[in-house]
């Protein structure tokens, strides 16, 4: 929002928004194609005892025109749920302007934000009621230039496009062979 009296009328007069955080809208994002995405990162995490794994390929979601630093009320330019037809993961494919060594430290950090997430996690309940009890969440990362920012961890993730994650995942839960789609955090 471009001044805060705006917001605070806004947000007043709305009271399903309530319980709304606001942050600070990131100024400097990274840019994949010229555009400002995030990545989306599959998590499972099975029960008895708890582990916790990583997707090695993390997916981009991309804005629908390509970023500017302006025009801060058009969505198409700054919303990154915009699905384009083609599929691209990090780090087999890097930002705007990241190298390798860039790709691989960044990768690592994703992996502790999300270990420093769930460690503490005590009272994880399986969706399946089984020795092998597991639960996909997907969770969502964007960089303020290289610095890895979590969006939101959510309990529910599409697959769409994504079904060669189908055998990884089949791997993982029946047979416990994480490699080469999943690396453990926990």
């Amino acid at each position: 929002f471009p001044s805060h009296d705006r917001r605070s009328s806004y947000f007043e007069t709305h009271s399903k928004y309530e319980e709304w955080l606001l942050q600070n809208y990131i100024r400097n994002p990274a840019l994949k194609d010229g555009y400002k995405f995030h990545l989306r990162v599959l998590v499972v995490v099975k029960k008895n005892p708890l582990e916790v794994y990583v997707a090695t390929h993390k997916f981009y979601v991309k804005a629908e025109e390509k970023y500017k630093k302006d025009d801060w009320l058009n969505p198409r330019i700054h919303d990154t749920h915009y699905k384009h037809g083609k599929i691209e993961t990090f780090p087999q494919s890097l930002p705007d302007e990241w190298s390798s060594k860039d790709g691989e430290k960044l990768d690592t950090k994703i992996n502790h934000i999300l270990k420093e997430l769930l460690e503490d996690e005590k009272d994880f309940k399986a969706e399946w009621n089984a020795k092998n009890g597991f639960h996909i969440f997907g969770a969502d990362i964007i960089f303020d230039k290289k610095k890895p920012y979590l969006l939101e961890f959510n309990k529910k993730t599409s697959l769409d496009g994504r079904a060669f994650y189908a055998e990884g995942i089949v791997r993982l839960i029946i047979d416990g062979i994480p490699e080469p789609y999943f690396t453990r955090i926990l």
